[in-house]
Formats: structure tokens, C-alpha cells, sequence
């Protein structure tokens, strides 16, 4: 009797070292093909859903650098609008002080005034829309798509 228990037991190890070693190869195998068969899916979705998952439940802020990043964005943006409306950078070009704002975290805003090809000052406003959120805040949402039409024939 005293023969026979150390061989049990050695055989009692030796199938549960094989079971799980079996199962983690066998694991292993799965993961290996799925990753084979679908990499679009490992590749880029997962990072997309990962990231829109954080997006959603941890969302950004507006704080005062936001507000700044989008002062600097719509400076160079109005810049570039008149440098190809006037061919050329206007003399006397400046953004009338106290005029710069942010506007529903996202509508910059401003009046500039600058020395017009006819020797004038002229002073315009100038507004734009930047989006710097991430895309998940931007996805229209079902009221903004509309009624669907199931039958288009009527």
C-alpha cells in the first residue's frame, strides 16, 4: 500500500500538469488564429473602442490651455483666411484687443482690423468653429439623422 500512494500521487500531478498545460495550448492556439483570421479587428477596432470607451466615461475638460489651443488655432486660421482673400499679409494687421473669445467651448471669435489695399482701416469680425473634441462628440445623434423611411417608395 505504502507503493502504490507515491504513485498516485505522481500520477495525480502529472495529469493536472498536463491539463493545464493542454488548456494554456490550447489557449494560445485560439488567441494565435483569432488574431490570424481577424486582424483588422485586433489591429484597429480594438484601439478605437478602447479609446472611445475612455472618451465616454472619462471625457475631457475645458480648461484654460484648451481655451488658449483654440485662441492660437483660430489666430492662425484668420491669418491664412486673409493672407489668401488679400493675396499678400495686410499692413497694419492686428486683432482688436479685448475681442478674442471662446464661445460654447468651441466658436472662436474675434474683430481684426487691418489697413485695406485703398490706404483704409477696415474692421471685420471673424468667427469659426474648431473641433477639438474627440469624434464620439460629434456623432450625430438620432434626433439630428431624422425620421427613418423604412418604405422610400412613398
Amino acid at each position: 500500500m505504502g507503493e502504490s500512494s507515491p504513485m498516485s500521487k505522481k500520477i495525480i500531478i502529472k495529469t493536472t500538469l498536463r491539463t493545464v498545460i493542454y488548456q494554456f495550448i490550447l489557449l494560445f492556439i485560439f488567441v494565435s488564429c483569432s488574431f490570424l483570421i481577424n486582424p483588422l479587428y485586433w489591429g484597429n477596432r480594438a484601439a478605437i473602442v478602447s479609446r472611445s470607451y475612455r472618451h465616454i466615461f472619462d471625457p475631457v475638460e475645458f480648461t484654460p490651455e484648451v481655451e488658449e489651443f483654440i485662441k492660437k488655432i483660430g489666430r492662425t486660421r484668420l491669418y491664412f483666411d486673409i493672407i489668401s482673400r488679400e493675396g499678400r499679409t495686410p499692413p497694419l494687421f492686428e486683432i482688436v484687443s479685448g475681442s478674442e473669445f471662446v464661445e460654447n467651448e468651441e466658436w472662436f471669435m474675434c474683430e481684426y482690423q487691418y489697413v485695406n489695399k485703398k490706404g483704409e482701416l477696415d474692421v471685420y469680425e471673424y468667427r469659426t468653429r474648431i473641433k477639438w473634441k474627440p469624434w464620439e462628440f460629434y456623432y450625430p445623434t438620432v434626433e439630428q439623422l431624422g425620421p427613418i423611411n423604412d418604405n422610400p417608395a412613398e
